[in-house]
Order: C-alpha cells, then structure tokens, then sequence
C-alpha cells in the first residue's frame, strides 16, 4: 500500500514528568492549561495556511506519555482546539540521552503510512507562541527552499559577557582569550534561539538526527514572547505578563467602546 503524501506534521511534544516544574503543562495560564495554548496555535496557522493554499495537508499530533491523561485535561476547554491524533510514545523517550529529534522520528515511525515532507515542533512550554508565528515559520522554511527555520530572539547579554566556570570558580571565555582587549561596541547583535517552532524537512531530520538543517534561518521573536516555561519563575514571570496583556487588551476595547 502506497504512503499518503502530505505537506507537514505539527508536532507537539508534551511531557507530565518535568523535573524543574512538576506537571507543568498541567498548569492554568491564560484560561487553559499550559500545552493547550501550543494547540491552539497550531490550530490557528493550520486553518491559515489550508485557507491561502501555501499548503494542502497538515496534520496535528499531540505526542504524549498518556493519552488518557491529556485529552482529560483538555475536555472542557473551550477553545479553537482541533488534533488530528493522540500519539504515546514509550517512558524512555522522556529521559536523557534522548532529545525532541528523537521522538520526532518515533512519531513519523508511528505514522508510517502518511509520507510528510516538512515536521513543525511547536514546544508547549512557551504560551505566547501565536499561529501567526508558526504560519511565517512555515512560509519561511518553504520560500527558502524548504531550509530548517526556528524561532530566535535577540541575546540580552553579549557572548564575550558569557563565561564557563572550570576548576569551581575560575571564569573562563569559550570566545575570546584576551576580554580586556574586546571592544564591546564592535559586536553585532546576536540571537539565541526560544525553542518555540523548529521547522525541518523529515530527510534532513532523519539525515542530521536533529533540528538543525544546512542551513537554518532564523524567525525573529520579541523577548517579551520568548518565555520558556521550565521553572516555577519562569511560570510567575509567563502568568503576570499574560494578566497583563489581557487586562491592556479589556482596556482597549472600553475605549473604543
């Protein structure tokens, strides 16, 4: 039996065992729990990109440990929400050595009989990622020849202010071997990247074993959408912003009103 063909499988990978924040994606933010914000969005940009014929078939699958689990925390969200599949995949993808690529390439093992050109890992741990911004990822990867796309947002600190500890306390610059003779001023802006949306064609996913193609092009993010949730500050920080937004955006809408 011949594989169907389709354009791209967005993929959310979503843990309920995180060290540093325990059930993490579990936790209301905005309304909803964490990871139903990253199907939303994908929801959003599929719709968008079906609709203006940039592609014709794309798949939403929610990579999960339990399926039970998470389609019981979604019940009752209310929300855009629509996931062509629940896939689990087995505890031991969850643990070190194994990476995102990994579980990429268990997924589209899973799905054997649909032939994907493009995979879109959309992370759940960054709330603010929006359909618009995978809808550009999208078209970026396909305007570029179908290049590996990610998110990045602009670095805060330098690299020559970036520094290893060896020997305990010893500083110690991976870039430069001189830093008094560096002039600070003579850097361009460098970019790191947010994890949010990583965009790969399946052969260069399954060629490098990961996210990172030959080349990769970046898609700019503000910081202020750029938060990745892996500690509870990381959660106080990513809840105030949201209450926030929200709470401008009712204001708004008063006025014009």
């Amino acid at each position: 039996m011949a594989a169907i063909k389709a354009d791209a499988l967005f993929l959310i990978p979503v843990k309920w065992d995180s060290k540093r924040l325990p059930n993490k994606n579990e936790l209301r933010i905005g309304g909803m729990p964490l990871f139903c914000h990253a199907v939303r969005a994908a929801t959003i940009a599929k719709i968008s990109l079906h609709k203006h014929k940039v592609c014709n078939d794309i798949r939403i699958i929610v990579s999960v440990s339990d399926i039970k689990k998470g389609q019981a925390i979604c019940f009752g969200v209310e929300l855009f929400l629509d996931v062509d599949g629940w896939l689990e995949r087995p505890d031991y993808l969850n643990h070190d050595p194994y990476q995102l690529a990994d579980v990429a390439i268990y997924v589209l093992e899973q799905l054997e009989h649909t032939e994907f050109k493009s995979l879109v890992m959309i992370q759940p741990s960054n709330p603010f990622i929006t359909g618009e911004d995978i809808e550009k990822c999208y078209k970026l990867h396909k305007e570029k020849d179908f290049s590996a796309v990610r998110t990045i947002t602009p670095s805060l600190h330098p690299m020559h202010k970036e520094f290893v500890l060896v020997e305990s306390e010893k500083l110690t610059s991976h870039f430069f071997y001189n830093l008094n003779a560096v002039n600070e001023r003579s850097f361009p802006q460098t970019y790191h990247s947010n994890g949010g949306v990583q965009v790969i064609t399946v052969e260069e996913l399954r060629e490098y074993k990961g996210l990172y193609g030959n080349p990769t092009y970046g898609y700019i993010m503000p910081q202020e959408r750029s938060i990745d949730i892996n500690t509870e500050t990381d959660f106080i920080i990513a809840k105030a912003l949201m209450e926030h937004q929200l709470k401008k955006k009712q204001n708004q809408i008063k006025e014009v009103q």
